[in-house]
C-alpha cells in the first residue's frame, strides 16, 4: 500500500488537492441548481415539501461523504507522516456577513423558545416551531428553526470551503435562466412541459404556481437568492471568464424581468436590501464601477419587459 502511495507522489500532491472543496462545491450545485429545478413526477403537488425531503436526502449523503474524505485523508497522512489535517485560514468565515447570519441564528433560537406557538404539531406529530409545516398543513413552507440551523451551517462551511469557479457559476446562472425563461412561457399562457394543474391559477397578473418551483412565494425566495448571486459574481467576481460572465448578464436580467412580473412584495425588498448592503462594494474601483453600470442595463431591459408584459 506504501509503494502505490508512493508511486502515486500522494505525498506531494496531498498539499494541493482540496477534496473537501469539491466535495462542498458537488453539494452547492445540488442545492442550487438540481433542487431549483426539482419537480416530484413532473408537477406542483406538494412541491414544497418533497424539495424539503430532497434537501434533507442530499445533505445527509454530503455529510457522510466529507466524513469519509476527512477519515481517509486523515489516515494517509498518518501513513505518509504528514502533519495533521486542519483549517488553515479562517478568514472566509469571520466577516461582517456572518456575523449578521450568526445574530439571524440567536435571534431566531430566542424567538422560538419564547414562542406560543411550542404546542402547535404538524400532522407528523413534531413541533411546527422546530420542525415547520408539511404537506397536510395548510402553513407547509417547511420551514422551522431546525432547517434554519442547518442553513447558516450550510453558509458557514461555503464561506471556508466553497470555490466559486467557472463551471459551478456558469450552472447556477443557467439554473436561474431556465427557472426564470419557464417563467416567463407560463405567463403568456403557455403550459410548458405539462408541469401545470388542468388550468392556471390566476393572481393578478402571476399565476399561483410557477416556474420549476411552485408557490410564487417560495419562488421569490429561491430567485431572490439566484438573482444575488448571479449579480454578484458578474460584478464582484475577478476570475470570470467572458462566456460565464454573460450568462451572469442574462440570467439576472430574465431573474429581474419575472421577478418583476410576480410582484411579490418580499422579493422585491430582499433585492433592494442587498443592493444597498452591496452598493459600497459596487463603487469600490473602476472594473466594479463598470460592471454595476453594465448589470444596470440588464435591470433597465427587465422593467421594459415587465411593462410590456404586464403594463400596470
Amino acid at each position: 500500500f506504501m509503494k502505490v502511495l508512493e508511486k502515486l507522489d500522494i505525498k506531494n500532491r496531498l498539499g494541493k488537492i482540496n477534496l473537501v472543496g469539491a466535495v462542498f462545491n458537488v453539494y452547492i450545485l445540488l442545492i442550487m441548481s438540481y433542487l431549483m429545478l426539482y419537480l416530484h413526477n413532473g408537477k406542483y403537488g406538494n412541491a414544497t415539501p418533497y424539495k424539503q425531503q430532497r434537501f434533507l436526502e442530499i445533505t445527509l449523503y454530503t455529510a457522510i461523504a466529507l466524513l469519509v474524505v476527512l477519515i481517509v485523508q486523515t489516515v494517509v497522512r498518518k501513513l505518509l507522516k504528514q502533519p495533521a489535517l486542519r483549517i488553515n485560514s479562517l478568514n472566509g468565515a469571520i466577516s461582517v456577513t456572518s456575523i449578521f447570519a450568526a445574530g439571524f441564528l440567536l435571534i431566531n433560537f430566542i424567538c422560538a423558545l419564547c414562542s406560543p406557538y411550542l404546542g402547535m404539531l404538524n400532522s407528523s406529530g413534531r413541533s411546527m416551531v422546530y420542525f415547520g409545516g408539511d404537506a397536510y398543513n395548510t402553513a407547509a413552507r417547511c420551514e422551522g428553526l431546525i432547517f434554519t440551523l442547518i442553513y447558516i451551517v450550510i453558509f458557514f462551511l461555503a464561506s471556508i470551503y466553497g470555490r466559486l469557479n467557472n463551471i459551478t457559476v456558469s450552472i447556477i446562472a443557467l439554473t436561474m435562466i431556465v427557472m426564470a425563461g419557464i417563467g416567463m412561457v407560463q405567463l403568456l399562457g403557455w403550459n410548458i412541459f405539462n408541469i401545470c394543474y388542468t388550468k392556471f391559477y390566476a393572481r393578478g397578473g402571476g399565476l399561483v404556481y410557477v416556474s420549476t418551483v411552485g408557490q410564487f412565494n417560495i419562488y421569490s425566495i429561491a430567485g431572490t437568492l439566484l438573482l444575488s448571486f448571479c449579480g454578484g459574481c458578474f460584478i464582484g467576481h475577478k476570475k470570470l471568464n467572458i462566456f460565464t460572465r454573460a450568462l451572469c448578464f442574462v440570467a439576472f436580467s430574465m431573474g429581474c424581468a419575472y421577478h418583476l412580473c410576480l410582484d411579490v412584495s418580499a422579493g422585491k425588498l430582499a433585492l433592494v436590501l442587498t443592493v444597498i448592503l452591496l452598493f459600497p462594494y459596487m463603487l469600490a474601483n473602476p472594473q466594479t464601477r463598470k460592471q454595476t453600470v453594465t448589470l444596470s442595463i440588464g435591470l433597465l431591459l427587465a422593467v421594459m419587459y415587465k411593462l410590456c408584459v404586464i403594463p400596470y
